[in-house]
């Protein structure tokens, strides 16, 4: 289901939390050393990689909400490394139930 493909994810981001923060930080520090220019196609792998990898685990009917998924996902990575008070699960949570929600037609 949905559901658990999504906890399965949050999960494993969780348990390779401090993983995924050293390698934003790293990603971030060569783009910041190399120049923003030299590293695109760099960056751009790596989104594609991590957008494709979310995909898979979404399955084919959401991979289209891969990057929505990612952006989401480094989102709570670098609040968290800003602010290690911030509940992780909580904000996984909210993120999933958010990312559910099936949005009704509004009446005009």
């Amino acid at each position: 289901s949905d559901h658990s493909r999504l906890e399965q994810l949050f999960a494993f981001t969780a348990l390779e939390e401090q993983n995924l923060q050293d390698l934003l930080l790293l990603i971030l520090d060569y783009q910041r050393h190399a120049g923003s220019e030299s590293t695109l196609q760099f960056r751009r792998e790596i989104a594609l990689f991590f957008r494709e990898v979310i995909g898979d685990k979404l399955g084919r009917d959401h991979s289209a909400r891969a990057g929505l998924v990612l952006s989401i996902l480094m989102g709570i990575l670098a609040h968290r490394f800003i602010d290690d008070s911030i509940d992780f699960a909580s904000q996984a949570d909210m993120a999933r139930d958010m990312l559910l929600a099936r949005s009704e037609p509004v009446a005009v």
